[in-house]
């Protein structure tokens, strides 16, 4: 057994690891930190894997000579292919290479290091927080303009997939793990079926040893790229499956027969936005000449969707009477709200909002964006679908967040999550604006305040579980906000 902390430690002194994050078919990724306080990925590529080495001592006969070679040649391999995405680290959309080492601990046994920035995979942010079709849509741009970069050096990536896409702290989103990628000698074919089953074109699974033409093999990447997408816009399921119930090994089976054999896709069931279901269904249509024939065409069709569902300003002669409309609409809202709110909560049940919450609400403009955090049961309550009413009366953005806390996820764990940045900050574009915290009496409310303040994250604890409580305090915290 390969001992990774002492290889690790021989080649980067300065790093510890902190544990496992992530495994592939012959690799582990480690969380590290260096004496700075900086944190790292680092992945460790093992060459043979222990399943690989068996295989190879029970199938064949080979001499340790010809073992030897043979692994020496894949090692090789390797590290082109690392060095390919060492050469695009430079790009934003790219996931950034810091170093990188092969080493050779025993005679039969080769080990890839790759020191790399950390970021949380789209598989696993899907778990935490849900996507709208414009935020799926801004993810798909950039991976679109991270294909840009990779097929403008003649590099096809061939393994776009959920966990191969990552998410920083600062709202963009990068191409990663190149480990199946391959450059093409210009004017040259490749004829390599490798990927994930489950994302790859189907031309691929079904070529065999057909060759394919530079334009061709790209435009397997457009297809992963589209079915990846689907993906999100089908609640994190595969097209043929359904989406009610877990589904069973022959239901996948048949479903993934399905796909590569070419029946066209279903709609995906979030279809809020038909130009951005159009588009996705193209980049995955099964036939390769039917897709967009480059990942800047899909750009350009993608930035498309997003104007087509942009708002539509009114006519300049009809914003003078739409105005005076509004104001006699929102005046007798207002009286409507005030009468509503008395009627509801007896004035001497409804909580007095403390000083300390009148606290520097965010910029000016269209819409917020705000995650909420509450125990589990009363997410699971009518608390939440309250607040969500409180919600669409104010100027919040549409996809809110809503985090329950349980016994794995207690809300310490959350909140140091929240500071790192893996639970919020990372859509394109749209940063936390506040923290909202229902809390039971399980939650420490004022340790939570007092470390989002520390952090500069604007809080509010509302006064309890209530939802009445709940509605009435959020609609009083924001009520003239626009009259800033």
């Amino acid at each position: 057994m390969t001992d990774i902390v002492a290889l690790v430690s021989g080649v980067w002194p300065e790093l510890t690891l902190i544990c496992e994050i992530g495994q592939g078919a012959n690799s582990r990724v480690y969380s590290a930190i260096d004496e700075g306080g900086e944190t790292f990925a680092v992945k460790a590529v093992f060459i043979p894997d222990d399943w690989e080495m068996n295989e190879l001592n029970q199938a064949y006969t080979y001499t340790e000579e010809q073992l030897s070679h043979y692994l020496k040649t894949c090692a090789e391999e390797y590290l082109e292919e690392v060095k390919i995405l060492n050469a695009l680290s430079g790009d934003k959309r790219i996931v950034k290479i810091y170093d990188y080492k092969l080493l050779q601990p025993e005679k039969l046994q080769y080990v890839l290091l790759i020191r790399m920035e950390q970021l949380t995979s789209l598989a696993g942010l899907v778990r935490t927080r849900s996507f709208t079709c414009e935020q799926i849509a801004l993810m798909g741009i950039q991976i679109c303009e991270a294909l840009e970069k990779c097929h403008s050096k003649r590099i096809v990536h061939r393994d776009i997939k959920p966990s191969n896409i990552l998410a920083d702290g600062e709202g963009s989103f990068k191409l990663g793990d190149f480990g199946a990628g391959k450059q093409l000698k210009l004017g040259a074919n490749t004829y390599s079926r490798v990927g994930t089953p489950q994302f790859i074109a189907p031309e691929i699974y079904n070529s065999g040893a057909q060759l394919m033409s530079m334009e061709e093999s790209y435009r397997t990447d457009v297809y992963s790229l589209g079915l990846t997408l689907y993906w999100m816009l089908n609640r994190q399921t595969m097209p043929f499956l359904p989406l009610d119930r877990i589904p069973t090994q022959v239901e996948y089976d048949q479903a993934f027969m399905q796909r590569v054999n070419g029946k066209p896709l279903p709609a995906p069931c979030i279809n809020d936005n038909p130009k951005l279901t159009e588009a996705v269904l193209k980049a995955a249509d099964a036939r390769s000449g039917k897709r967009f024939g480059s990942a800047a065409e899909m750009k350009v069709a993608i930035l498309g969707c997003l104007k087509e569902a942009a708002p539509r300003k009114p006519a300049r002669a009809h914003v003078v009477m739409l105005g005076a409309i509004i104001l006699i609409f929102a005046a007798a809202v207002a009286v409507l709200l005030v009468q509503y709110s008395q009627r509801r909560v007896p004035e001497q049940t409804s909580p007095a909002l403390p000083a300390g919450l009148n606290l520097p609400l965010p910029d000016k403009r269209e819409y917020w964006n705000v995650v909420t955090i509450m125990p589990g049961d009363v997410w699971r309550s009518p608390v939440q679908m309250s607040i969500r009413n409180a919600f669409s009366k104010t100027p919040i953005e549409e996809n809110a967040d809503f985090i329950p806390t349980d016994d794995e996820y207690d809300l310490d764990y959350v909140l140091q999550m929240m500071i790192k940045q893996d639970f919020y900050s990372n859509y394109p574009g749209i940063k936390t604006d506040m923290v909202l915290i229902i809390p039971d009496e399980t939650y420490d409310v004022q340790a939570a305040s007092d470390i989002l303040t520390e952090h500069g994250i604007p809080a509010y604890v509302f006064p309890g579980s209530d939802a009445e409580l709940v509605y009435d305090s959020w609609i009083k915290l924001v009520g003239g906000v626009e009259d800033q």
